[in-house]
């Protein structure tokens, strides 16, 4: 009889979709941009389309969509639909990522290695808020949510046990 791991189950369905400032300018990103409410109303969205998880992360930099489904084409639709981009713009300026990948970008991000200033913790804070209301939203399992507390506990010893900041 094999048991499945539901951790491993939700590692490997665990996507990113975003775009950033690496692929595109300040007007790309702009149409991208999710206001908090509209934030709510993608979150509402994912819980009605029954995903388990679901994070969004919009900054000035950054519009990222983690959840747990079986694909991010799934989240980049959300996106676009919240939005003001569509998918041409995606495709040529966006991002996306699957399982053990997407862990390692949302790490990456909290270090604030993936922030155009290396070391920039301004993200912390951001990433907290994101992490909160999706929780009020009812869209932060516990999976997402251990991985989300684990990106932050790695930031925080970079930051205390290294000179980047």
């Amino acid at each position: 009889m094999i048991i499945e791991d539901p951790i491993h189950q939700f590692l490997d369905s665990f996507c990113v979709a975003g775009i950033n400032y690496r692929k595109s300018d300040i007007s790309i990103r702009g149409k991208f941009s999710l206001l908090p409410e509209h934030s709510i109303s993608l979150l509402d969205q994912a819980v009605q389309k029954r995903f388990p998880g679901c994070m969004v992360l919009s900054t000035c930099n950054r519009t990222e969509i983690y959840g747990i489904c079986d694909h991010p084409n799934r989240l980049i639709e959300m996106l676009c639909i919240h939005t003001h981009g569509n998918l041409k713009d995606f495709v040529d300026h966006g991002y996306q990522y699957m399982g053990l990948a997407t862990v390692e970008h949302l790490f990456k991000v909290a270090a604030g290695l993936d922030s155009q200033i290396i070391g920039d913790y301004e993200i912390l804070s951001q990433l907290k808020l994101a992490a909160k209301q999706s929780k009020e939203h009812f869209c932060l399992n516990s999976f997402m949510e251990r991985v989300v507390n684990f990106s932050l506990q790695s930031s925080k010893e970079i930051k205390t046990k290294t000179k980047l900041s």
